[in-house]
């Protein structure tokens, strides 16, 4: 595809310090495409897409919502999977990946994105090997969890419930 890619292993940093991170030292045309390390692309394309879709100055992203927080039902793109130009965050007003009593990591981003009419794309979940959440009102989803276009996320994959290796 001719894109960079940079690995990096960020130990005992929180999720959304990383992020903010990442977008502050990127050059305002760079597209970012934020993937957990338990998050597996299944399609290639799907790539290819969120990149195309982010370059027009959208965000594209796998949906959540959190029900832990005081409004379960908003959903978001999460970072788990997560495209975005740097020039897309500078226009919303930078705002930071990282949680608070309101809002889960990245889940602000949306909230942004969506006052300043940004276009977005939530990819949503399909199916789930352990459903665990209630997705809005509708599917659960949860640990292994497949979405739309061909994304897989392991959920919880840091508990040690689910590593056998240890």
């Amino acid at each position: 595809m001719g894109n960079q890619t940079k690995k990096t292993n960020p130990i005992h940093q929180q999720h959304g310090e990383f992020l903010d991170e990442q977008l502050q030292a990127a050059d305002a045309d760079d597209i970012l495409l934020f993937v957990d390390i338990d998050c597996i692309p299944l399609n290639p394309e799907i790539i290819r897409e969120a990149i195309e879709f982010a370059k027009k100055g959208g965000i594209w992203g796998c949906s959540q919502v959190s029900n832990h927080l005081s409004d379960p039902t908003h959903e978001f793109i999460a970072p788990l999977f997560h495209a975005i130009q740097k020039k897309t965050w500078l226009k919303i007003g930078s705002p930071s990946y990282q949680r608070d009593g309101d809002n889960d990591v990245g889940q602000r981003i949306t909230r942004h994105a969506q006052a300043y009419a940004i276009p977005m794309h939530f990819s949503k979940p399909e199916f789930s090997l352990i459903p665990k959440y209630r997705f809005k009102h509708g599917y659960p989803y949860g640990i292994g969890c497949f979405f739309q276009g061909g994304i897989f996320h392991l959920y919880e994959s840091r508990r040690k419930e689910f590593r056998d290796w240890e």
